[in-house]
């Protein structure tokens, strides 16, 4: 569906209704809200969250032979 960007996120008793803002729609019983810390699922969903840092650190190396 990229580019399209989501627009709008629907709630009813048996289904979630996603519209993209290229005017697609798709339908589904189960939505995960897996984007991120500033997720844009859960924020339209109305759920909240308590964001904790971890402390954790990490590290990304690319090397050639």
């Amino acid at each position: 569906f990229c580019p399209s960007q989501p627009q709008n996120l629907e709630f009813s008793s048996n289904a979630a209704t996603l519209t993209l803002n290229d005017g697609t729609t798709l339908s589904a019983r189960l939505v995960v809200a897996a984007d991120g810390i500033d997720s844009w699922v859960r924020q339209t969903a109305g759920i909240h969250a308590d964001i904790k840092p971890y402390g954790e650190m990490g590290l990304f190396a690319n090397l050639q032979c």
